[in-house]
């Protein structure tokens, strides 16, 4: 079961296991084991436990040899948790009465309304409301405030922007966002793509997001999300909102 809230910044999932490839997304991810425990690798550090969070834009592994749950906060839209859980490796949650909490509303039907994904996180982590730690950069805060016209602008485009070198355009956007403008670019892409996703439909989900062919669409999504699209679109996908 897959379900991504666009708007809301927030997306889970339900897989019976979890064996990913190597990725780093852009945005914090609260693994909560349904029976049993998860394991996330990073380079500086292992995890493992029932509830195990995970940093934005930090390079790991996942497993789980039972059900899982993911839920993911989109940094640009929950950018107080991202900045406030930068840390250098993955660690476990190990207050009892929020281990019990994550669960619990993991395996209820609650998850499945409106805004519950960010409700449970909230209970673990410092959400707020997005704008302590906000771009500060206005011209680049109104780029990120508008995902859906990220494929259209090219750093070269950008620099023209700010008037600056494309160099110097790409030093400035790491330094107020948080992450290469390439990188910022294609993870927009795949946000964009994740709706669309059906079996049989990549190609058409890949040309909707603006990337280059299905081959494109593939190589991000397990880089980003450490998932095929195929299996993501098995898993289905229900849109609240776009």
């Amino acid at each position: 079961m897959l379900q991504f809230d666009g708007s809301g910044g927030s997306s889970w999932m339900r897989t019976e296991s979890v064996e990913t490839a190597p990725h780093a997304q852009w945005g914090v991810a609260v693994l909560v084991a349904l029976d049993g425990v998860v394991r996330v690798e990073g380079r500086e550090g292992t995890a493992e436990g029932p509830v195990v969070v995970v940093p934005a834009d930090l390079e790991h592994v996942s497993s789980a040899r039972g059900p899982v749950v993911s839920v993911l906060l989109d940094a640009d839209l929950h950018r107080d948790a991202a900045v406030t859980v930068r840390r250098v490796k993955p660690f476990r949650v190990a207050e009892p009465s929020l281990v019990t909490a994550a669960q619990s509303t993991a395996k209820g039907s609650v998850l499945s309304l409106p805004g519950a994904a960010s409700v449970m996180a909230s209970r673990i982590l410092p959400l707020g409301n997005g704008t302590t730690h906000a771009v500060r950069d206005a011209r680049l805060a109104a780029l990120v405030r508008a995902p859906e016209k990220a494929e259209t602008v090219s750093l070269r485009s950008l620099a023209s922007r700010l008037d600056l070198s494309p160099g110097h355009a790409s030093t400035l956007f790491h330094a107020h966002v948080g992450i290469s403008f390439r990188r910022w670019q294609l993870w927009r892409r795949l946000m964009r793509a994740i709706p669309y996703l059906r079996p049989g439909g990549l190609a058409h989900a890949a040309q909707e997001a603006g990337f280059a062919d299905q081959a494109h669409l593939s190589r991000t999504c397990a880089r980003l999300l450490g998932y095929t699209p195929r299996t993501l679109a098995a898993l289905g996908s229900i849109v609240r909102a776009r």
